[in-house]
């Protein structure tokens, strides 16, 4: 009774081995199956992808060079008198029209000179008509009278021009525009010569850049421009350009150009640095794509277009380019579903999954 009972529980701890040993070899044959299975779906898993849809586009290339403004007029204002100087008309900053006096200098001097003058013009002019009418009467020969004559001349011109220098002694403003300095202070002795005060107009400015040489039969007279002001954020002000010159800087190998502006609110100031973008050809109905669609290969640039759920490379070339758009030319085609995002890994036939299927159009 012992042995057979012995017997069974030996038996039934051998099929319990058997068995764990079966399921062992069973667990490692599923756990390769399903690895084999999660790779494999993996490999077939699409990438997803959006796109675009190619459309007829204009596009405008543009030469785009650094520049400086510089005020449309710019006046020094020197003075013509020497004196001490006993008033200030302006300050720096203020708008001032043509003609306002700006400094006025100390006129004693000149002032008594000039009424001396005006006193000998006077007498001489008295004596003058005096002459001319015993001349008419034959009172006296001709030589007296053109004696008188002559002299009465002289005396206006020197009061004239006394008179002149005395107007000089009021420094005046040249152009309607801004009192952009002032270079002598109240009581200051100027002298003949001495510049005084600056004067710009802004109302309008120029944009004053190099153009690389290789562009030179790029551009004209009256070639629209829209110019940039890097301190002004996005703000734009189309213009044309104005000036050309002849001649190229050996240094820099840029022949220079000027363009000019409509300052309107007068936020453009002398010396902010500018950038140019100077038209260089206007293309029409052509195939416009962003800079990052395109992939560099080996053998050109490519991009790639969705059809029937794969990834498609299509070769392309740039045909012109500005700023992150590029007009190109090749095997894409209006109507093409360009991808624009998660291009950079695919391979050509890929499986993709497209995200805005809806918005592409």
């Amino acid at each position: 009774m012992k042995k057979s009972v012995l017997w069974s529980i030996l038996g039934m701890l051998l099929l319990a081995a058997a068995g764990a040993t079966l399921n062992s070899c069973g667990d490692e044959t599923g756990a390769s199956d399903l690895e084999s299975f999660s790779i494999g779906d993996q490999q077939e898993k699409p990438t997803n992808v959006e796109v675009q849809v190619v459309k007829p586009s204009d596009f405008v290339e543009y030469i785009e060079v650094p520049g400086t403004v510089e005020a449309d007029i710019a006046t020094t204002i020197s003075a013509e008198e020497a004196g001490k100087v006993v008033r200030i008309g302006f300050k720096k900053g203020e708008q001032v029209k043509q003609g306002d006096v700006l400094i006025e200098l100390d006129s004693e001097v000149l002032r008594k000179t000039y009424d001396e003058a005006r006193a000998a013009f006077e007498s001489a002019r008295i004596r003058y008509e005096r002459q001319k009418n015993l001349f008419e009467q034959n009172a006296i020969s001709e030589q007296q009278y053109l004696d008188s004559k002559y002299a009465f001349e002289r005396a206006e011109a020197a009061m004239q021009a006394l008179k002149a220098r005395l107007d000089k002694i009021a420094i005046r403003s040249p152009i309607a525009g801004i009192l952009d300095n002032r270079y002598v202070d109240l009581g200051e002795f100027v002298s003949p010569g001495m510049r005084v005060a600056e004067v710009i107009k802004i109302d309008f400015v120029r944009v004053v850049a190099g153009v690389p040489e290789r562009y030179i039969t790029d551009i004209r007279m009256d070639s629209p421009v829209i110019t940039s002001i890097d301190i002004l954020g996005d703000r734009t002000f189309p213009g044309k350009i104005t000036f050309i010159g002849s001649t190229i800087n050996p240094q820099s190998r840029t022949f220079p150009v000027e363009v000019r502006i409509r300052n309107r609110d007068g936020l453009i100031k002398p010396n902010m640095l500018a950038r140019l973008h100077i038209v260089r050809e206007t293309y029409t109905n052509g195939i416009v794509v962003p800079r990052d669609v395109l992939i560099e290969t080996e053998i050109g640039k490519q991009v790639f277009v969705a059809e029937n759920g794969l990834a498609k490379a299509k070769k392309v070339e740039i045909v012109a380019s500005s700023s992150n758009q590029v007009l190109i030319r090749g095997e894409v085609q209006f109507g093409d579903r360009l991808i624009v995002r998660g291009h950079r890994e695919l391979v050509d036939g890929e499986r993709i999954a497209v995200q805005n299927e809806n918005s592409a159009q």
